[in-house]
């Protein structure tokens, strides 16, 4: 299936991607991208026209995937309040990670976050069957902690921050893109913008001309964090030693540099102009918006709530 792009579904477009400047200063919701949406688009440019442009609802979404969704945010919440509870902007020592360790083991904060996110109710009992995640969860926080303590001092600068700029076409448009920061310190003498992450690794690194290509499949993380990147330069433009990382809280080397002795500076120029055409691929009328079926044992189209338009895995 394919959604051909008329007068209308461009007008759509743009009213998402390119906003007006009274409704970006109201922080409008819904408008812009997000580089979750850019993965979105890149893994299926039909579910992204759909959930992201039509506003259609995926209610059947498993409840495993719902579950991890909250995994995270509740990792997120809680490094952000250990964190928080010594300010922005603050030199990280030894001692400080031991008294967020004990906060972590002797408190009852994280059962807070859970009951408020997952259970929905401050005041919901705990039951057995939210024990195994409870240990899970603080297992996988102590391990960031426990990592962090190796680098030590280090400057803990922002967490959870919003940060937005425009790229600009050829046309003269310009697309509005954002994205919330999970954090940004300097250790070592390096600024690292830092992404969390619960899942399996996907920051399979590929030449920057073939990020927002089909042969990138594997490389979504990695291209999460260089937007990001490119988020926080354009607030901080004076930013010169940025990297991007990934903490990847399950896996045993948890702090994973995706890419390899190189600065995010140097990729800048090539980032922006490659940014720059994928946008201008979504807003091109010739190019019609289609259903990427993939048909890999692992594929995300089997718990896709639209299959039904476009045929994927039908014998």
């Amino acid at each position: 299936i394919e959604i051909r792009k008329t007068d209308e579904v461009i007008r759509k477009l743009r009213h998402r991607l390119c906003p007006a400047d009274d409704r970006i200063v109201n922080d409008e919701h819904g408008i812009g991208i997000s580089p979750t949406a850019v993965n979105l688009y890149l893994q299926c440019p039909l579910r992204y026209y759909l959930t992201e442009i039509e506003h259609l609802r995926e209610a059947d979404k498993i409840q495993e995937d719902i579950a991890a969704n909250f995994f995270g945010t509740i990792l997120h919440r809680a490094l952000q309040n250990l964190y928080g509870a010594y300010g922005q902007d603050i030199v990280v020592t030894a001692e400080i990670i031991d008294k967020m360790l004990l906060t972590l083991k002797q408190t009852s904060m994280l059962e807070h976050i859970y009951k408020e996110e997952f259970l929905r109710k401050k005041t919901a009992l705990l039951l057995g069957r939210d024990m195994i995640p409870l240990h899970v969860l603080r297992q996988y926080i102590e391990r960031v902690l426990q990592y962090d303590k190796t680098l030590t001092p280090f400057r803990y600068l922002t967490s959870e921050k919003k940060y937005k700029t425009f790229v600009h076409l050829k046309d003269g448009s310009r697309i509005y893109i954002h994205g919330v920061i999970d954090r940004v310190d300097e250790a070592a003498g390096q600024l690292r913008v830092i992404d969390y992450k619960t899942g399996a690794a996907h920051s399979q690194y590929v030449e920057i001309d073939k990020l927002f290509t089909p042969q990138a499949s594997k490389s979504d993380h990695l291209r999460q964090t260089l937007i990001y990147c490119l988020l926080y330069t354009a607030e901080n433009p004076e930013v010169q030693n940025l990297t991007p990382h990934l903490y990847y809280v399950m896996q045993e080397q948890l702090d994973q540099l995706p890419l390899k002795n190189v600065q995010y500076r140097q990729l800048q120029e090539q980032m922006q102009e490659q940014l720059g055409i994928f946008f201008e691929e979504i807003l091109n009328p010739n190019i019609p918006i289609q259903a990427k079926p993939d048909n890999s044992k692992k594929s995300k189209c089997q718990y896709c709530t639209f299959m039904q338009f476009c045929g994927v895995n039908k014998e």
